[in-house]
């Protein structure tokens, strides 16, 4: 018995001794989000520490400003710009043995109009979008699961979680929604036409918003009672497309923004019944007119085909949308003619590539001024490519300012040039920066 409790005691120390011999995992290096910031007085921005390994035992960390006087950092790493100037922000492990700074500059409030801009990044796309051009993206596509009408299929998601959401941590005050539908996308008069089917879809708008941190919905639907698109459509989808906006907006509630991509004729809705469920109007003014005729005219001139800019502004507010509800449509491509450029310039151009064609001596470039619209010609004199451009974008920055209108909308990011032409133009034009 004695040598069984002898026994039993060795073996309490011994692994008494061996628990307080564990060695502790020290922390080999801290990082930073981001190791320079450029804010505005009053703005903020989270900056996030990762400690390395991530099993480390102690990953506690510290923060502060060089100059608070300047830039402020709360205990998580909240930063706030409180005046003009230059700070550093260090973050510190808890044994002050590693440390990572981030350089801060904080510039004058620029006063800005309360225009949006919003624009859609695609899921096929390989950029990281820069949004500082940009108040709002929208993410182009959702669809509907056409099993069951019911549920919201993101495509590449990816792309939207890994390269788009995070930019809101570039820019906090940027809004990202994911768009719904696109031309040819089929299923909203099914899952509209029953109650259940609207409900299902329904509840996957809410899930798809608290999945992914988004700011709302883009429901673009082309169009309600249409099949032009090949689609299914019924007599009944403008009524049920009401429902659906209704009860959308009953399960995301007013903290999250719900909008809708319309074309440039507003016969597809029944606005005064939606409006008060709806945040805006994305008015897709373009595609107006192709070769001879003018893309997105901003005002009629003999070379529209199916009308203008300001035309289809007008027919929304003889609805009943206000235009403080309206963001005007504007292209980042062209139209072209290839039957008469030897197929070298296609029906659908990005703006980008346009630069080529002028620089190429093959055409010459020209300016409709009551369209307030350029286009090439070929050496016959024929319209062969409409599209838009910084001074044509001056002009409708102007009519939006004008009109009173929201701000505007483009399609889409990846067709600008790498130096963000389009996006820049848009923003000093209603900024007032031009």
């Amino acid at each position: 018995m004695k040598n069984i409790l002898s026994f039993l005691i060795a073996l309490f120390f011994f692994n008494a001794c061996s628990n307080s011999s564990t060695e502790a995992v020290a922390v080999e290096n801290v990082l930073l989000s981001q190791d320079a910031i450029t804010l505005e007085v009053g703005e903020q921005l989270s900056l996030t520490a990762k400690v390395m390994p991530e099993n480390a035992t102690n990953p506690t960390v510290s923060w502060r400003s060089s100059n608070p006087e300047v830039a402020v950092v709360s205990k998580t790493g909240v930063v706030q710009a409180e005046a003009v100037g230059a700070s550093v922000i260090t973050v510190t492990t808890q044994d002050g043995n590693k440390s990572a700074t981030c350089n801060v500059t904080v510039n004058e409030e620029v006063e800005k109009s309360n225009s949006i801009i919003v624009g859609y990044v695609v899921s096929w796309g390989t950029s990281v979008p820069d949004p500082t051009y940009l108040t709002h993206i929208n993410y182009a596509f959702g669809t509907i699961n056409m099993g069951n009408f019911t549920q919201i299929i993101v495509d590449n998601p990816d792309r939207l979680k890994n390269t788009v959401m995070p930019l809101k941590t570039k820019k906090p005050t940027l809004k990202i929604l994911l768009s719904i539908g696109g031309w040819g996308t089929d299923g909203f008069s099914q899952m509209a036409s029953t109650e259940t089917r609207r409900s299902g879809f329904v509840a996957s708008c809410k899930s798809v918003i608290d999945t992914y941190g988004l700011d709302g919905i883009d429901l673009d639907w082309e169009y309600p009672t249409s099949n032009m698109a090949g689609i299914a459509a019924s007599p009944n989808d403008k009524a049920n497309f009401t429902l659906l906006v209704q009860e959308i907006r009953s399960a995301i509630g007013n903290g999250k923004l719900l909008t809708v991509a319309a074309p440039s004729n507003a016969d597809y809705y029944d606005f005064p019944s939606i409006m008060n469920y709806v945040d805006y109007i994305n008015l897709m003014t373009y595609d107006m007119g192709y070769p001879p005729y003018l893309n997105a005219p901003l005002y009629p001139s003999s070379r529209e085909e199916w009308g203008s800019c300001s035309e289809s502004v007008q027919s929304y507010v003889n609805k009943g949308v206000p235009t403080n509800k309206l963001t005007l449509g504007i292209p980042f491509y062209g139209h072209g003619d290839p039957t008469s450029t030897g197929n070298e310039i296609p029906q659908d151009v990005e703006y980008y590539r346009i630069a080529s064609f002028i620089s190429s001596g093959k055409y010459t470039d020209n300016w409709d001024d009551i369209a307030k619209a350029p286009y090439l010609t070929n050496s016959a004199g024929k319209l062969v490519c409409s599209y838009d451009d910084p001074r044509s974008i001056a002009e409708k920055c102007k009519f939006i300012l004008d009109k009173g209108m929201l701000g505007a909308m483009f399609w889409e990011y990846d067709q600008d040039d790498s130096a963000g032409t389009l996006r820049e133009a848009l923003y000093n034009g209603l900024n007032g920066t031009e």
